[in-house]
C-alpha cells in the first residue's frame, strides 16, 4: 500500500489549520505522503492533474466547497478519478445523503476517529486500485477494438481488390484468346504479302503502258506506298501481340520457385541485360554484396528490368537534363529492399495509386501496354514483399519493392 502511497499521495483539502496539521501528521504517520490545500479551486486542479488518489475534503471551504467539487468531478465523468471522502461536522442522514448525491464516495463526521479514518482511507486505496485496473483494460480493449476494426477494414478491402483482379484475370485471358486469332490471321496474311511484294509490283509497273495516264498515277502511288503501309499493320500487329503476350502473363499466376540467392549478383545480371540501353546514362550502386534473399530469381530479375527499362525511357525523353540512375539496397528485419531512383520527370502525385493498375500508363500513346507494372505488383505479391513509387531525391521517380529474406 505503501509503494502506491508514494506514487500517488492523498489530498488534504481543508481551509482549518488545525483540521490540516491533525490529518497531515496522522496520515504520514501511517506512511502516506500528503498534499495539502486550503481550498476548492486549488484541490481541483490537484485531482485532474492526476497526481492523487484519495481526496479528503472539507464540507466548507473557499473557492469551490467539497460538495461543489465533487459535482464538478461528476460532471467530467472521468474513466479513473480519486477517492473522494466528504470531511464535515454536519450529521444527520440527510447530509449524509446529499454528500452522497454529490459525488462523495464516502463521508466522515468531524471530529473524526483515527481508526475509522485509517480504515476508510485503506477502502479508498482498495476502489481506487481496482477501478484504475478497470480503466487500464478498458482503454487497452478499446485499443484492441480499434486494431481489430481497422485491421478487418483492411482485409476487406484486399479481399475486394483480389476479387477485382479475379475477375480482370479471367477477362484478360479470354480477351487475348479473342484476339489473339484473328491477330495471327492478319499477321500471316501481311507475311505472304511482303513475299509476293516483288512480284505484285513488277506486274504493276507492266500495266501502266495499259491504262490511262490517270491510273498509272494511281498505280505509282500504289507501287510506292503500300510497302510503308505493310511495314505500318506488320507493326501493329506485333504492337498487339504485345498486348495480348502481355495479358497472358497478367492472367496467368504460375506459382514461383523459391530459391537463395544473391541480390546483389542478380541486380549486376540485369544492368549487363541492359547494357546498351544504359550506355549514356551515369549509374551509382549503393548495393550491399552480401545481401541474400528467398525467391524466384527469373521473376524478380523480371521485376527489376522492367523498372530498369521505365527509367530509361524516361531519361532518355529529356533533353539538356543530367541523365542517372541510382540502385540501393537496405535490410530490416524480415525483408530486403531494392531502390530504383533517377532523375527524370518524377511521377505526379495524382497518378502514383494508379500506376500498378492493369492498363494505366503515363507514356505517350502505342509505347506502353500498361501492364508491366502491374505485372511486377503480382509478382512481388506472390513473393510477399510490397512495390511502391515516390519522388527520388536525385529529383525523379524513386520505386521501390521488398523480397523476404527467409522462404515464406
Amino acid at each position: 500500500m505503501s509503494t502506491l502511497m508514494k506514487a500517488h499521495p492523498i489530498l488534504v483539502a481543508d481551509d482549518d489549520m488545525t483540521t490540516q496539521l491533525l490529518l497531515q501528521n496522522a496520515l504520514e504517520e501511517w506512511g502516506y505522503s500528503v498534499i495539502v490545500r486550503d481550498n476548492g479551486i486549488e484541490a481541483l486542479e490537484i485531482i485532474n492533474s492526476g497526481a492523487v488518489s484519495v481526496a479528503l475534503l472539507d464540507w466548507d471551504m473557499p473557492g469551490y466547497d467539497g460538495i461543489t467539487v465533487c459535482r464538478r468531478l461528476m460532471k467530467q465523468k472521468c474513466e479513473s478519478s480519486v477517492y473522494r471522502i466528504l470531511l464535515t461536522a454536519k450529521e444527520g442522514s440527510e447530509n449524509i445523503s446529499r454528500g452522497l448525491e454529490a459525488g462523495a464516495h464516502d463521508y466522515i463526521i468531524k471530529p473524526f476517529d483515527p481508526i475509522i479514518l485509517q480504515s476508510r482511507i485503506r477502502a479508498g486505496l482498495r476502489f481506487y486500485k481496482l477501478e484504475k485496473s478497470l480503466f487500464d483494460r478498458n482503454r487497452a480493449l478499446r485499443k484492441y477494438a480499434f486494431e481489430m476494426e481497422r485491421l478487418a477494414q483492411e482485409r476487406a478491402e484486399q479481399l475486394i481488390h483480389a476479387d477485382r483482379l479475379t475477375t480482370i484475370g479471367m477477362l484478360t485471358a479470354g480477351v487475348a484468346h479473342e484476339v489473339n486469332n484473328p491477330s495471327t490471321f492478319i499477321s500471316g496474311n501481311i507475311s505472304i504479302l511482303k513475299e509476293l511484294w516483288p512480284l505484285i509490283r513488277r506486274g504493276l509497273h507492266g500495266l501502266r503502258e495499259e491504262v490511262s495516264p490517270e491510273d498509272a498515277s494511281r498505280l505509282d502511288f500504289a507501287i510506292e506506298e503500300i510497302p510503308p503501309i505493310l511495314s505500318a499493320m506488320e507493326s501493329g500487329v506485333n504492337r498487339i501481340g504485345k498486348i495480348v503476350e502481355g495479358l497472358k502473363l497478367y492472367a496467368r499466376k504460375d506459382s514461383i520457385e523459391q530459391t537463395e540467392f544473391s541480390l546483389a549478383a542478380l541486380i549486376h545480371d540485369s544492368l549487363a541485360l541492359l547494357q546498351a540501353s544504359l550506355k549514356n546514362i551515369a549509374l551509382d550502386l549503393e548495393v550491399d554484396d552480401s545481401l541474400m534473399v528467398y525467391g524466384d530469381y527469373q521473376k524478380v530479375e523480371q521485376v527489376l528490368v522492367n523498372l530498369l527499362v521505365n527509367a530509361v525511357d524516361e531519361l532518355h525523353s529529356l533533353e539538356g537534363r543530367e541523365q542517372r540512375i541510382r540502385i540501393a539496397t537496405e535490410e530490416d528485419d524480415k525483408d530486403v529492399w531494392v531502390h530504383v531512383h533517377d532523375t527524370g520527370p518524377g511521377i505526379a502525385e495524382s497518378v502514383r495509386e494508379k500506376l500498378f493498375s492493369p492498363f494505366f500508363t503515363t507514356k505517350e500513346p502505342g509505347k506502353g501496354t500498361g501492364l508491366g507494372l502491374s505485372i511486377c505488383a503480382g509478382i512481388i505479391e506472390q513473393h510477399g514483399g510490397t512495390i511502391r513509387a515516390s519522388s527520388s531525391e536525385l529529383g525523379g521517380a524513386l520505386f521501390s519493392f521488398s523480397i523476404p529474406k527467409h522462404s515464406t
